[in-house]
C-alpha cells in the first residue's frame, strides 16, 4: 500500500480512538450517576417508617443499580474496541514508519546515484578539457617552430 493510505488509516484510527473515548467518558459519568442515584435511593428507603415507601425506594435502587451495571457493560465493550483500534493504529502505524524509511532509503539511493553519475561526468569533461589543453600547447609548440 501507500504512505498516503497508511497517513488516511492512521488518521482514521485516531479519530476512532478519540470518539470511542469520549463514548467510554459519557458511560462513565451515566455509571456514576446511576450509582449515586442508587445509593441515595437506598438511603431514602432506611430512614422512612412506611413500608411501602421503603419498598417503592428500594425497587428504584435496584432500578438505578440495573442502570449503572447496564452502563458498565457498554464501558467493557467501549474499552475492547478501544484495545482493538489502538492494535490496529499500532500495525498500521508500524507498516507507515517502514514505507517511510523505504520511501526514504529510495531517495537517498536516488540522490546518491545522481551525485556518482555527475562525479563521473565532470572527471570526464575534466579529461577531456585536460587532454585539449595539452594537444592545445602542443600545436602552439609545432606553430612556433
Amino acid at each position: 500500500m501507500s504512505i498516503d493510505m497508511y497517513r488516511r488509516q492512521v488518521i482514521q484510527l485516531r479519530t476512532n480512538i478519540a470518539k470511542l473515548t469520549e463514548q467510554k467518558a459519557r458511560e462513565v459519568q451515566k455509571a456514576a450517576d446511576a450509582g449515586m442515584k442508587s445509593i441515595a435511593a437506598a438511603a431514602a428507603a432506611s430512614k422512612t417508617s412506611s413500608t411501602s415507601t421503603a419498598q417503592s425506594k428500594l425497587r428504584e435502587a435496584s432500578r438505578y443499580a440495573d442502570d449503572q451495571a447496564k452502563h458498565e457493560r457498554e464501558i467493557a465493550k467501549l474499552e475492547r474496541k478501544i484495545a482493538d483500534e489502538q492494535k490496529r493504529f499500532g500495525i498500521v502505524q508500524g507498516r507507515l514508519d517502514s514505507e517511510e524509511a523505504k520511501a526514504l532509503k529510495k531517495r537517498n539511493d536516488e540522490q546518491k546515484r545522481q551525485q556518482e553519475t555527475h562525479t563521473r561526468r565532470f572527471r570526464a569533461m575534466e579529461a577531456s578539457l585536460t587532454h585539449h589543453g595539452s594537444l592545445h600547447r602542443e600545436t602552439i609548440a609545432r606553430v612556433d617552430r
